[in-house]
């Protein structure tokens, strides 16, 4: 009934993005169901802006839901499911990429999204407290490179301050590389 009053009112995509995800976390139950009902030309806007708020009070929810998605429309919506995860914890944000990153083939795209995400959330220091907590490997480079690369691009003096004073270790090897990246 609010669609469609909002519908009938011309809302906009700001208000459609901030009812859908409240929906998503104030009722995720009838936000799941209207899925099968709503239109498929609105179908995968509401996707994107109902399951942050889904991810934000039920992660696996929002979880299977994305897993059952096609590739294109899981490109479009991966940022709003991280949005939502961190919502929730940054903890199961950070267990799921590691669930869903395949070591063998190696893909920097799902870390580098969280982790720009969580530095708009929390802040770079922060941000950059969590990466250093991550285990070794090709995931807390991914996360080092991607958080540099947001610092230098805002504040490029600080970060090859920050780098300079740092180490030498896979870390700052990093940090240099989302330094070059920005």
């Amino acid at each position: 009934t609010i669609r469609s009053a909002m519908a009938e009112n011309g809302a906009s995509g700001e208000q459609w993005k901030h009812f859908d995800y409240a929906w998503g976390a104030n009722d995720p139950e009838a936000a799941l169901a209207h899925i099968e009902e709503i239109p498929d030309q609105y179908r995968d806007g509401f996707l994107y802006n109902m399951i942050p708020g889904l991810a934000s009070v039920d992660p696996q929810a929002a979880i299977d839901l994305f897993a059952g998605l096609g590739p294109e429309l899981q490109a479009k919506i991966r940022t709003r499911l991280f949005e939502g995860l961190i919502d929730n914890d940054i903890e199961v944000a950070t267990n799921y990429i590691y669930e869903v990153t395949d070591p063998s083939e190696y893909n920097w795209r799902p870390m580098d999204t969280l982790t720009r995400e969580l530095v708009k959330e929390d802040g770079l220091d922060d941000t950059l407290d969590w990466a250093a907590e991550l285990p070794e490997g090709s995931l807390r480079g991914s996360a080092w490179s991607a958080a540099y690369a947001h610092w230098t691009s805002r504040e490029p003096q600080d970060a090859v301050q920050s780098i300079i004073e740092m180490p030498p270790s896979d870390d700052r090897n990093q940090a240099i590389n989302g330094f070059i990246s920005a």
